[in-house]
């Protein structure tokens, strides 16, 4: 989840860079590799499972003396929280968009599977999203919303239990969300848990 431009594009510049495959063969010292949870997660498996691995590099092979390849399939999405007027840092979001993939396909990044909205109330979660032209909204695949009141994301800080709204309101707007966008991933983000999931996800199977 990123607040601007800017973020989305180091994201996508840092996604590509990581899924570049890395020799060690010249100079190990200089060589820079960026883990994923995923090989991450298969070492620490593997830890539990014989002990053998400690004190290793979860994705380097001593005997070929080489990183493991991150294969291209791998995917991952941008996630953008919104100001309170619905921009990125006053840049609105459906320039923002069209600048996002003018660049990646510039610079030859590897691009997102696709766009959400995380941490915004449902109210400015929706507002948001019908305000993009049918082109930027294609991009969007999903939605998390925080389950308050507040539309300002800088003064998530100060929330309180007051600011939250029940957790029947929360879903009737996400799903009304989901379905008038067509969107395929929703969750929730601040004020919410593993009920509040469990109930949406009843209403959106």
């Amino acid at each position: 989840t990123v607040p601007s431009l800017k973020a989305a594009i180091g994201a996508a510049k840092a996604f590509t860079r990581a899924h570049d495959e890395l020799s060690t063969r010249r100079d190990m010292s200089n060589i820079k590799h960026v883990e994923t949870l995923d090989y991450l997660g298969s070492y620490l498996t593997n830890l539990t499972k014989d002990g053998k691995n400690r004190g290793s590099h979860p994705s380097y092979d001593p005997k070929n003396q080489e990183f493991t390849k991150i294969a291209p399939k791998k995917v991952y999405s941008v996630y953008f929280c919104v100001e309170v007027d619905g921009t990125l840092h006053g840049i609105p979001l459906e320039t923002a968009v069209k600048q996002f993939y003018e660049k990646a396909a510039r610079e030859g990044f590897i691009l997102p599977v696709g766009l959400g909205l995380n941490c915004n109330n449902p109210e400015l979660t929706h507002e948001t999203l019908g305000k993009l032209s049918p082109e930027s909204l294609a991009y969007f695949i999903g939605i998390h919303p925080n389950a308050t009141h507040e539309r300002n994301p800088r003064l998530y800080g100060m929330m309180a239990g007051r600011h939250t709204i029940p957790k029947r309101q929360f879903i009737e707007q996400v799903s009304r969300t989901v379905n008038e966008f067509g969107l395929t991933i929703f969750g929730g983000c601040c004020a919410t848990n593993h009920y509040t999931l469990r109930d949406l996800t009843r209403v959106l199977k």
